[in-house]
């Protein structure tokens, strides 16, 4: 049966576009299981034509009108558009003919359109992200000494106990000389004696905690915010939930932190929703990356190598290695002998263009954060694939390049103490020993001159325990930082040991990007069939109607063959029931690749 299509301007029928008797729906697919509809202007006349200005003229030309296109053949019915008829490129033909564009609603360029305009800022003045939902981030100062500053530091201790042990010798001598000195001038060599060593030892005192404040600072708090949480968020003002699918328990660990500008800071400790914090906000800065909703897409995409579609008011945000995306749909392709006569029915080639050859993923490095520097192997990964067996270099194919760059520096994690640590607690406790007998040497002089003190050599307090005041905090140069951080927090709030092998560069080329890898057994190493290599038909013609649409429309993907295929683009000529279509086939033509990541 013939499919009947009518046209509805706010749910009312009127007489079809004059573009009706040629309609053509194009659904190009790209990397998503779901198409993008596309139409060409329609040029609307008489009676539509009126309701069109009408609206317009009632104020509302900031608004698009609702449009919608309903197809029968008698068994289904579908609405394979419902959208707005877009008054920004509205162009007046007659008194009678008007011809405008339409957009689809509910549809990924909808939303990344819409997404543009919604940052975080919006999202909590209008408490959808309400301060609450920011995330404490546990961070110490700590500036990274030069050989020279550990040097003058160690002099000066030095030459401070050095000074100590003089001063000690000086009490032994007036202990064994109190006979020749007589206890009058005892007593005042003694004072003396004491009082140059109470300001000595408060001066290691003083250098002591000058070590501890620049080796193991206080754990203070910045806060910042989930990128989970943004996009969420952001999709529920939308009218949206998301699916994350695989990565959604990893995405609960990945904090964006915010740039800071000030050296504040809350002296806390580790600290998970404290209510202290919880009136802080911990949205981005408007000028970093990710503070809108559509840079926060292309944020997650960076590191997790994503793909997106819409169906049921859903949008799911999957990684490409997600099994949701190879769910074979319920379309059968018919036999159409594509292979056996490309000549009358399309064509095939090969994505050698797609290769890449060699691809960078590199996270951001902060001038002012020199530890971001250091820890670069962290955050850069070089992946190169290359020829197995080559007969002249000079012909080689493979030449194109990819740079995924990240606008965030990698968090770096303070991990175990160092060895300077131990050697002072070491040298503290010797010290104390040696004061315990000072003050039994005091103690028995005083009692020698028959004088009346109760005095005590104070001790150098005991070193704190680093590992509890530090250890899984992000360490930081300065008390401020010009590029924001990306921070993977462990439920107990610290950043865990292995934090590299989650979002280390190397390890997102290892766990999402080599996806896309042409070489046997990267994708899946436990079958080396299993590539991104493909075979690629275009313009081929097939059957095509109402049933079919309904079976590609959320998912382009179907078998072909035993293998898996994919709909890059469909043109369904609604009238002769017929589409022309272009799609790909996973299949592995070479073995002769290798791949080396740095």
């Amino acid at each position: 049966m013939a499919t009947v299509v009518k046209y509805k301007i706010q749910g009312q029928e009127f007489a079809p576009p004059r573009e009706a008797k040629d309609l053509e729906i194009e659904m190009s697919f790209g990397e998503n299981p779901q198409p993008t509809i596309n139409f060409n202007k329609l040029s609307f006349v008489n009676e539509a034509n009126e309701k069109i200005k009408q609206w317009f003229n009632s104020g509302n030309a900031f608004e698009g009108l609702p449009f919608e296109i309903v197809m029968s053949d008698g068994i289904n019915t579908i609405v394979p558009f419902n959208g707005y008829i877009d008054f920004n490129d509205y162009t007046i033909k007659s008194v009678v003919e008007s011809e405008l564009s339409i957009v689809k609603s509910k549809s990924l360029d909808s939303v990344n359109e819409r997404a543009k305009g919604i940052t975080m800022l919006l999202l909590e003045s209008k408490g959808i992200m309400p301060k609450s939902d920011g995330i404490n981030i546990p961070f110490i100062i700590q500036n990274r000494k030069t050989k020279l500053e550990k040097l003058q530091f160690s002099l000066i201790v030095f030459q401070v106990t050095k000074s100590i042990i003089d001063e000690i010798f000086k009490i032994i001598n007036i202990a064994a000389d109190i006979t020749t000195l007589g206890v009058a001038q005892a007593i005042i060599n003694l004072t003396t004696t004491l009082a140059s060593l109470v300001i000595l030892i408060q001066k290691l005192i003083d250098l002591y905690q000058e070590y501890m404040q620049s080796y193991y600072p206080d754990v203070l708090i910045h806060r910042g915010i989930k990128l989970k949480t943004f996009i969420s968020r952001g999709l529920q003002y939308l009218g949206y939930t998301v699916d994350f699918g695989i990565i959604d328990s990893e995405l609960d660990n990945v904090v964006l932190c915010p740039t800071k500008t000030d050296e504040d800071g809350f002296e806390i400790g580790f600290v998970t929703n404290s209510t202290t914090t919880n009136n802080i906000s911990g949205i981005l800065k408007p000028y970093n990356f990710g503070y809108t909703l559509s840079e926060a897409f292309e944020l997650i995409n960076k590191l997790f190598n994503t793909k997106s579609a819409i169906i049921n008011n859903v949008l799911h945000l999957k990684t490409k290695k997600d099994p949701f995306w190879n769910t074979a749909s319920q379309y059968q392709l018919p036999n159409v002998n594509i292979e056996q006569s490309f000549i009358n029915n399309g064509t095939m080639s090969y994505n050698i263009n797609e290769l890449i050859g060699r691809k960078m993923i590199e996270y951001a490095q902060d001038d002012s954060d020199k530890w971001t520097i250091t820890n670069i192997n962290d955050s850069i990964a070089e992946v190169v694939v290359e020829p197995i067996n080559v007969q002249n270099e000079e012909n080689v194919l493979i030449k194109k390049f990819e740079s995924i760059n990240i606008p965030y520096a990698l968090c770096v994690r303070k991990n175990e103490n160092t060895p300077l640590y131990d050697k002072v607690q070491s040298f503290i406790d010797e010290f104390n020993n040696k004061i315990e007998d000072i003050n039994d040497i005091i103690d028995s002089v005083f009692d020698v001159i028959n004088a009346v003190f109760d005095f005590d050599v104070p001790q150098l307090p005991t070193l704190n325990n680093p590992l509890v005041n530090s250890i899984g905090a992000m360490i930081v140069e300065n008390a401020f930082f010009s590029t924001p951080k990306i921070v993977y927090l462990s439920p107990d709030g610290k950043i865990p040991q292995d934090y590299v092998n989650k979002i280390g560069a190397i390890a997102l080329y290892n766990n999402y990007h080599s996806y896309d890898s042409f070489v046997p057994f990267v994708r899946n190493p436990n079958d080396g069939n299993d590539t991104n290599q493909k075979k690629m038909f275009k313009n081929v013609k097939i059957p095509f109607g109402i049933n079919n649409f309904l079976e590609i429309n959320n998912n382009s993907f179907f078998n072909y063959n035993g293998k898996i295929a994919k709909f890059t683009s469909v043109k369904w000529n609604v009238n002769a029931d017929y589409s022309i279509v272009d799609f790909f086939i996973y299949d592995k033509y070479t073995s002769n690749l290798i791949e080396n990541t740095y």
